[in-house]
């Protein structure tokens, strides 16, 4: 049985089970991805006349792709000769899974032909050796590959890339939230830091924006709040082949007040198939209405599960609680958001397409009238209410679409480009809802990135009258 990985939609990597895998065969197949095909092998078909050492090598996998660790132990077996029976990618999915370096170095040193081009850039990585694992993957690339195959080892590199070198990204953009326009410069250094205790390789980035507010909010102008100035600190850690962390930490300055801000993001792997993630923040500046990204901030902790059964399917689940407060703390209402998808992958290769059923719920409980703080100070009328500012309560259904080309390219002049839509119903007001995002991208020589995007929402935040529109240029330099 063959198991290839590819990138499908929502950034996880899905793999599809297709014939003779089970030789270790075919640089799409790797042994994460294996656990789950050898398992189900397994257990449909215990007795079904192959010898011992199959037997427990199917066993051993099924074992990691379940999280059993130690049942995996049992089905390696004690001796050595027991061991050697194994083939090394079942050998090498427990040592990956147990982080035993010395075991992963050993299988690499001596049975390295024996196991796929992306096994053994995993096992490399593993060992701290991005840079011999860079080389293995283009010389793949150079020596030919499926399109699947391709795109897993592109992520590889692409990862890489991002955690192991220094780089510069700069960026400028300009959007419209209705009746306010921001219009924002910003600059980002990221370095990787040595690997330490608890927090495993770690990459660091310190960020500095500049936001320009115009226009009004409810007739209100925002000409006296121009200029923000944000600055801040960014950690992501890689704690090991299952866990990562995200720690964010900043604040905007402006004219009228100081707002600190900060993000904490876990991420869990357990098994090949499914990750979950929970992310807590305190003052974020959001553009969920022009209101609150004007005059507020909003504190949220969410949950999300992300699964893919298979390449061909993913689904997505997030629920989350959140509180709306003004920049000064005042409170402006609390509630909770549910929302989640269902994607399809439809053609694979180039172009990719994927289809989803997307949709979410939204329900707030607000105070009645506007801070006086606010009021006294002229930004927003007192005839105002919080209900005209933000959203009680909303939902929306529909279906979308992502259709890529080369998205995850890093070759020179070669072309990146993605569409994506939805079109659906939005309640209770009843109105067709639908936004759209494009962009493009290359590398002039290799060590960059150039990226430009744009997008139009009809709707954002609920308020089926408020477009959310913007476009954006990046360009990123590694050294």
């Amino acid at each position: 049985m063959r198991v290839t990985c590819g990138i499908v939609m929502l950034g996880v990597a899905g793999c599809s089970t297709l014939p003779d895998c089970a030789d270790g065969g075919g640089s799409g197949c790797n042994a994460e991805t294996r656990a789950n095909a050898s398992g189900e092998q397994t257990r449909s078909n215990p007795d079904a006349g192959i010898g011992p050492p199959q037997l427990r090598e199917l066993g051993l996998i099924g074992a990691l792709g379940a999280g059993n660790f130690e049942a995996a132990r049992l089905w390696m077996g004690d001796s050595a000769s027991e061991r050697r029976s194994l083939s090394p990618w079942a050998r090498l999915s427990l040592a990956m899974a147990l982080d035993d370096q010395a075991e992963i170095a050993t299988i690499l040193e001596h049975e390295a032909a024996d196991l796929s081009t992306l096994d053994r850039v995993q096992a490399l990585r593993k060992l701290g050796r991005d840079a011999e694992a860079a080389k293995l993957i283009q010389q793949s690339k150079e020596a030919g590959a499926t399109p699947e195959q391709l795109a897993a080892l592109e992520a590889q590199r692409a990862d890489i890339r991002k955690m192991s070198g220094q780089s510069f990204n700069s960026k400028w953009s300009a959007r419209s939230l209705g009746s306010l326009r921001i219009q924002s410069e910003e600059g980002e250094y990221a370095a990787p830091l040595f690997q330490a205790p608890l927090l495993g390789f770690s990459r660091a980035s310190l960020r500095f924006t500049h936001n320009n507010l115009n226009g009004s909010i409810d007739d209100a102008s925002v000409s006296g709040l121009s200029d923000e100035y944000d600055v801040s600190a960014r950690l992501d850690s890689r704690i090991n082949v299952q866990q990562g962390l995200k720690l964010l930490a900043g604040t905007n300055v402006r004219s009228d007040s100081n707002l600190p801000y900060g993000d904490v993001h876990w991420d869990y792997r357990p098994v090949n198939w499914l990750e979950g993630s929970i992310d807590v923040q305190v003052n974020e500046l959001t553009d969920y209405t022009a209101f609150l990204r004007t005059y507020g901030a909003m504190d949220r902790v969410a949950a999300q599960v992300v699964v893919w059964p298979t390449s061909l399917v993913t689904g997505r689940f997030r629920v989350g609680a959140h509180r709306f407060r003004t920049r000064e703390d005042e409170r402006l209402g609390e509630g909770y958001s549910i929302d989640g998808d269902v994607g399809l992958r439809v053609l694979s290769g180039l172009p990719t397409l994927h289809v989803r059923l997307q949709g979410g719920m939204q329900a707030n409980s607000l105070t009645g009238q506007v801070p006086n703080s606010l009021v006294n100070s002229g930004a927003i009328p007192a005839s105002a209410s919080i209900d005209s500012l933000i959203s009680k309560q909303f939902g929306q259904f529909g279906a979308g679409f992502r259709l890529g080309y080369q998205e995850y390219s890093e070759e020179i002049l070669a072309l990146r480009a993605y569409v994506d839509g939805w079109m659906g119903g939005l309640w209770p007001a009843g109105s067709f809802a639908y936004h759209f995002r494009g962009g493009v991208g290359t590398s002039f020589f290799g060590a960059d990135q150039f990226s430009a995007e744009a997008f139009y929402a009809n709707t954002q935040g609920g308020q089926a009258a408020q477009a959310y529109d913007g476009v954006q240029v990046s360009y990123q330099i590694r050294f």
